[in-house]
């Protein structure tokens, strides 16, 4: 079963990427995910890397026209402290919260990813998740200066990690046993919430089909 270690976010320096030092355990299995976004000038996410290796993108949404976000996740990251980046098209703020599990499948870590986003300051995450890999994690900002949770609420659902920074709260949360779930996230005030949700996948438990269609989407993405 897939254990959640620690989490940090870093924001708030105008820039084309964003660097924040971050530690991950000795634990086996491990796995680090990247929730990405940004304020300011709408600039896609090019990529994200943990001590220099880069770590796989998941497709990228846009807010509106004003916003993008993006998940991305690395199995078997490196031990130790080390810089976590995240880099854009172009000028703008990013925003990003980075987390670590133990216990995690190191062929497929993640599975069933969805995204979802508001303008007003509430956004739902209906998840239609597995029951093979009975594991959910979300990861969410509010995203813009004075934003910040007042309320994460979810069925069986515990929020482990939230830090507000100058351009808003992020939070997340992780969830076991769930078949479906709704994650809601509400912002003191009217502005763009956004975040993602997704399995992950405890080793043993993803069936060998699924394992032929990630060989195959590595494949066409090469």
């Amino acid at each position: 079963m897939p254990t959640f270690v620690s989490a940090n976010a870093a924001g708030g320096i105008p820039g084309s990427s964003r660097t924040l030092s971050f530690t991950v355990s000795g634990g086996t299995d491990r796995l680090l995910a990247i929730f990405a976004t940004q304020t300011g000038a709408l600039e896609s996410i090019t990529g994200a890397t943990y001590n220099g290796i880069a770590m796989t993108a998941n497709a990228q949404a846009v807010v509106g026209g004003i916003r993008n976000y993006r998940l991305f996740h690395l199995a078997a990251p490196t031990t130790g402290t080390h810089d976590a980046v995240v880099t854009y098209a172009g000028s703008c703020t990013p925003v990003f919260l980075i987390a670590e599990w133990t216990g995690v499948h190191q062929t497929v870590p993640v599975s069933n990813v969805i995204n979802a986003d508001n303008a007003a300051n509430q956004f739902l995450l209906s998840w239609p998740g597995s029951s093979s890999a009975g594991y959910l994690a979300a990861m969410a900002t509010t995203g813009g200066g004075s934003e910040d949770f007042v309320a994460w609420t979810s069925p069986a659902s515990e929020l482990l990690h939230q830090k507000t920074n100058i351009d808003g709260a992020i939070g997340a949360i992780t969830v076991a046993g769930e078949t479906s779930i709704s994650v809601s996230v509400t912002g003191t005030t009217t502005g763009t919430c956004r975040g993602t949700a997704f399995n992950i996948n405890s080793p043993g438990t993803v069936a060998p089909k699924a394992l032929i269609l990630r060989m195959m989407m590595e494949r066409n993405n090469a």
